[in-house]
């Protein structure tokens, strides 16, 4: 089963070729401090499990999956899909600048990896920002892990559900790739 859920989050994101794969691994780990494997939570202040927590990450632990690699995984896979500034400049066919002022005013999410600045993709569908996400983008803490802010993006939320009786339940960003009224998710994110 996580062999499998590996394979189809890397391949929905693009990552087919155990070279990328290992590339974005060996950068993302590169960076990442020693651990001894202890307690999962041991050396963690509370706030610090809270902030894990809100990324997705479970201190329970869970009998056949690593959740440290798992971690790691995602966010190789995170980093290998994020545009540069001047790759978000040609994919909205906008000014160089203009993308500095939407990171500066915190339209655009970005972070930052070594002395890298990165947007993650999920922003963008066909050229264009996603309608909305900006609004959503600047109420977002910034004090959440970039795995903690696609994890909310992508993660179904019951106070986002469609038709009688609640019959789907949509993400954050799926909500606002259809369209809806983006209060909802200002809601939901104010209260992050």
């Amino acid at each position: 089963m996580a062999v499998r859920y590996e394979r189809e989050y890397l391949q929905a994101r693009g990552i087919s070729s155990r070279q990328a794969l290992e590339s974005a691994l060996e950068r993302v780990l590169g960076l990442m401090e020693p651990m001894v494997r202890d307690s999962i939570a041991s050396g963690l202040t509370t706030a610090e499990q809270n902030v894990l927590r809100d990324g997705g990450l479970r201190f329970e632990r869970t009998s056949g999956r690593d959740l440290v690699a798992e971690g790691a995984v995602r966010f190789a896979a995170l980093v290998e899909f994020s545009l540069t500034p001047d790759e978000v400049s040609q994919t909205l066919r906008v000014t160089p600048g203009r993308v500095h002022q939407l990171i500066s005013e915190r339209s655009l999410y970005s972070f930052r990896l070594e002395s890298k600045r990165l947007l993650p993709d999920f922003q963008f569908r066909n050229g264009k920002l996603i309608p909305n996400i900006g609004q959503v983008n600047r109420l977002l803490p910034q004090s959440i892990h970039p795995l903690g802010i696609l994890s909310w993006y992508e993660t179904p939320n019951a106070d986002l559900s469609i038709g009688d009786g609640a019959d789907t339940v949509l993400s954050p960003l799926g909500w606002l790739e259809t369209g809806r009224d983006v209060e909802l998710v200002k809601a939901l994110a104010r209260n992050l």
